[in-house]
């Protein structure tokens, strides 16, 4: 227990050192790095894909995708995931003997989402540059707060409610100690935290012509934990499919960084296609 909390600690130092300097390129290149070992582990601890030249493939994909937010989603981001899918092909039509169709696909399938999830915190951060799109700095250093929260603050709430109140197992195969107990326990957990840190927000950073849309904001919050849990049971999926238990060791008393950031690749998708279409926040 006191190693989890140790590199827990140390690992949330380094996210707020990375969310602190999210104004320069250290961001990209944290989020590049974290995504090219959680596309490394996925497809190393699984032992899916045996193929050196597609994993070298991924997590340049990943890396570069971690920047591409800068120039802009459309159409930098499409040309991209061409050019990747493009090569991958070539590489495997060219070793065909050493990847069967499956693996193939699961190595392109698994790095396309793991990169984009990731990439996400980057476009989120991004937000506020963009003209199109009438949000400003400290709007995304919130958004950017709600993903991560999201995502992390809801394992905490499940976890504590599960463990005391749970009885009703919701995939006893793939993860057998989710409960919906602990799924409504993550839901109020992230509702209560997200109403708060709205308050705060509206209360203390934003100007008097701006404010929170607490109506989306709660609608949103119900659904963060939901959307989490469904990335957490598919990467738990895969896990017991390879009979692993964890993706890596890189982090003491948690595992992988893809054993921590499951749910944040589905989550914050989910919010930055939100911020697309809902203003979260408002500036008259």
């Amino acid at each position: 227990m006191k190693t989890r909390i140790i590199s827990g600690l140390i690992g949330a130092l380094l996210i707020i050192l990375a969310i602190v300097l999210r104004s320069t390129v250290v961001f990209n290149i944290f989020i590049g790095l974290l995504t090219i070992i959680a596309i490394i582990e996925s497809q190393v601890a699984t032992k899916l894909v045996g193929n050196f030249s597609l994993i070298v493939l991924g997590c340049i994909y990943g890396l570069v995708s971690a920047f591409v937010p800068i120039f802009g989603f459309m159409p930098t981001g499409l040309l991209v995931t061409a050019i990747y899918v493009f090569a991958s092909v070539i590489v495997v039509l060219s070793k065909s003997e050493e990847n069967s169709v499956y693996k193939s696909v699961y190595s392109v399938g698994i790095t396309l989402l793991i990169s984009f999830g990731m990439s996400s915190l980057v476009y989120i951060n991004e937000l506020s540059s963009a003209k199109s799109y009438m949000y400003s700095s400290s709007d995304s250093l919130f958004f950017l707060l709600f993903a991560l929260g999201g995502a992390w603050f809801g394992d905490t709430g499940a976890y504590f409610i599960g463990s005391k109140f749970g009885k009703r197992k919701i995939s006893p195969v793939i993860s057998p100690k989710k409960t919906l107990e602990g799924v409504f326990g993550s839901i109020a957990f992230i509702l209560i935290l997200m109403l708060i840190l709205g308050a705060i927000w509206n209360g203390a950073v934003l100007d008097s012509k701006s404010y929170m849309q607490f109506g989306w904001l709660i609608l949103v919050s119900l659904l963060c934990p939901v959307i989490g849990l469904i990335g957490d049971l598919f990467f738990s999926y895969i896990k017991r499919s390879c009979k692993i238990k964890d993706y890596g060791k890189l982090i003491p008393g948690h595992g992988g960084i893809l054993d921590r950031f499951d749910s944040v690749i589905f989550v914050a998708p989910f919010i930055y296609l939100i911020l697309l279409y809902i203003p979260m926040i408002v500036h008259k």
